[in-house]
């Protein structure tokens, strides 16, 4: 006897139990939510959420598929992107990332010239002397040279580094081609760039000037969230392994210094989270941490207010709808 009709005599002379024969499905309305009861606890655990972490459950327009991942380094990034710690974005040390592609169509070697002239401008270095451009193994780049190599490309990666502690770290060039080289293992090519160092604002910060070629002759396509989270992580990384990570009082300088900034900040970023329904509403808070930080952003708003940025009203603040595009256009009349 096969062993499914073993299977089926045995289920055919099994008696049933008495629980079996009640047994009798009771279907809901489809789609249903359930009554009001399951809405409560739904309220009270959504609650909780707001309570525990706010603006966590705020909608966000624009949600759905997303071309973030594809391109060079999209899976390095976002290894990178996850925090192992809580706490980890606080420690590390920070460096602002600012990466533009730039097409190079008719116009794009002229223009391309221009913007090296600018960061080789008069006063960028640390004694008041023009930029001096540098790439992955010289100090001194023929910047004519570097635009015929690039004239058939389609495209140019313009990134700005900036490190918050750009003052205490030893060698600036030399980090930077630490960056490039660990961008270039993430993204699996070789990179053609050239670099000047500026001095001559109140963050000393570096200009990079990216060739939007790979080394096997195709066009350089880095995936966007490689652009938005891979080269900031891979500076803080060397920045820290140089430095050493934040203390307590470091954390709270840099957070108190940035509530008076004219650029787009963290504390603005919090301030939108906040703001998801509209109305930023600053709880009482409850803790040292909590006074802390309710005190940053009180700070921050006042700052935005005499800018134009923010406004108090009778339910709480309000922010500018041009609150992120005016400071992040004010961030880089700072560059």
């Amino acid at each position: 006897m096969h062993m499914a009709d073993r299977a089926l005599c045995i289920d055919a002379h099994r008696p049933m139990s008495g629980a079996e024969d009640d047994f009798r499905p009771k279907l809901g309305r489809i789609r249903s939510l359930g009554g009001r009861s399951a809405k409560r606890y739904t309220a009270k655990l959504a609650a909780a959420m707001e309570k525990a972490r706010p603006g966590a459950l705020a909608k966000r327009s624009g949600r759905g598929y997303s071309l973030s991942h594809i391109g060079r380094g999209a899976g390095i990034a976002a290894a990178l992107s996850t925090k192992a710690h809580p706490f980890a974005k606080f420690r590390a040390r920070r460096v602002a990332v600012k990466i533009r592609s730039v097409r190079l169509g008719k116009n794009g070697i002229p223009k391309a010239r221009a913007h090296l002239r600018y960061i080789q401008r008069d006063g960028a270095q640390k004694d008041g002397t023009p930029g001096k451009l540098y790439g992955p193994q010289c100090d001194g780049v023929d910047d004519a040279a570097f635009l015929e190599e690039g004239k058939s490309d389609r495209h140019q990666f313009r990134i700005i580094l900036s490190p918050e502690d750009a003052g205490e770290l030893q060698d600036f060039t030399k980090i930077t081609r630490d960056v490039m080289a660990a961008a270039e293992r993430d993204l699996g090519t070789k990179l053609d760039w050239v670099a000047v160092n500026h001095h001559d604002t109140d963050h000393p910060h570096v200009h990079i000037v990216l060739r939007g070629r790979a080394d096997d002759g195709e066009n350089l396509v880095i995936a966007r969230n490689y652009i938005t989270h891979g080269f900031r992580r891979r500076a803080e990384e060397l920045a820290t392994l140089e430095l050493g990570e934040r203390s307590d009082f470091d954390i709270a300088r840099a957070r108190l210094v940035e509530a008076g900034k004219d650029r787009f900040t963290s504390l603005d970023r919090e301030l939108q989270e906040l703001a998801a329904d509209g109305v930023i509403d600053l709880k009482q808070p409850r803790t040292i941490y909590e006074r802390f930080r309710t005190k940053l952003l009180n700070a921050r708003l006042k700052t935005l207010e005499t800018l134009g940025l923010a406004r108090h009203a009778s339910d709480g603040w309000r922010l500018s709808p041009r609150h992120e595009e005016t400071l992040r256009d004010m961030g880089r009349r700072g560059d």
